[in-house]
């Protein structure tokens, strides 16, 4: 199969819905429900004009990406790890029409995921909070003062920091399961970046004098998931530099990161007949 591509919100937004259209006939490309989630409750345009839009997408050739949760339950029932992140039920109920244009799917889908996801958030704070003395002790002490300033390198010093105690994050966050856990895991990956984005707040608390407001680290945690799913996928096209760039780039090195559809090579070509 040829490679995945993720396309991000902004992306999604900026390119034109026929140049798109068309991009997805000759590219393997996923839009996921991190995209749904950022589209309903975009103050851009209408949601659901949105919605409609990525309906439209995946019935041109695009497919569906499950929920990260869901990922991460196919995990625990199976005790394996998941081979694919494609949603081929959804993918197919979009295409034949089955799932309507009104949005009720998504919208039910969205109002789970934000039930879910602000406990993590403030979670990821808490722990945030243990990794600020730390960090702020190191800043003080003048340690790795040059690298911390640069995102790229301090991205990659998080993701460094996490993979040296991945054990005991794992038995924390995942006890039923963590004697299962290894690096194929997408539930691996996704403690690996939700750590490393707690050290992040951390460094931006020991910089600044404050954590970043729910609202705003709930966004980043969003960011956060795009960049989860390139355990999955091929490569990333996304406009967020100051994220999703320099984490991705820490987190999968061997992965693709674009920032325009120009870049794409034909290795994501998906060969359609």
């Amino acid at each position: 199969m040829s490679n995945l591509l993720v396309i991000d919100k902004n992306c999604f937004q900026g390119i034109s819905e026929n140049i798109l259209s068309e991009f997805v006939k000759n590219y393997h490309v996923v839009l996921t429900y991190i995209l749904c989630v950022e589209c309903l409750i975009s103050k851009d345009r209408d949601s659901l004009d949105l919605l409609s839009r990525i309906q439209k997408i995946i019935r041109a050739g695009a497919y569906y990406a499950y929920s990260p949760f869901n990922l991460c339950e196919k995990e625990k029932k199976a005790f394996l790890p998941v081979d694919s992140i494609i949603d081929e039920n959804s993918t197919n109920a979009i295409r034949t029409g089955i799932l309507s244009d009104d949005g009720d799917y998504f919208k039910h889908e969205a109002k789970c995921y934000w039930q879910t996801v602000q406990p993590i958030v403030k979670g990821l704070l808490r722990i945030g909070e243990k990794f600020y003395a730390n960090i702020q002790r190191d800043m003080i002490n003048g340690m790795r003062k040059e690298d911390m300033v640069d995102k790229a390198s301090r991205f990659k010093s998080w993701v460094q920091a996490t993979d040296q105690s991945m054990n005991k994050f794992i038995k924390k966050l995942k006890p039923d399961i963590a004697s299962y856990l290894t690096p194929d895991w997408y539930n691996w990956c996704d403690i690996r970046l939700r750590i490393a984005l707690s050290l992040e707040w951390a460094w931006q608390k020991a910089k600044c004098g404050s954590f970043p407001k729910l609202k705003y680290a709930s966004h980043d945690f969003h960011d956060m998931q795009y960049v989860t799913y390139l355990s999955r996928a091929d490569g990333i096209l996304t406009r967020d530099r100051k994220l999703m760039d320099p984490l991705a780039r820490a987190a999968f090195p061997e992965k693709d990161v674009f920032f325009s559809l120009d870049e794409v090579p034909e290795e994501y070509l998906c060969n359609c007949s």
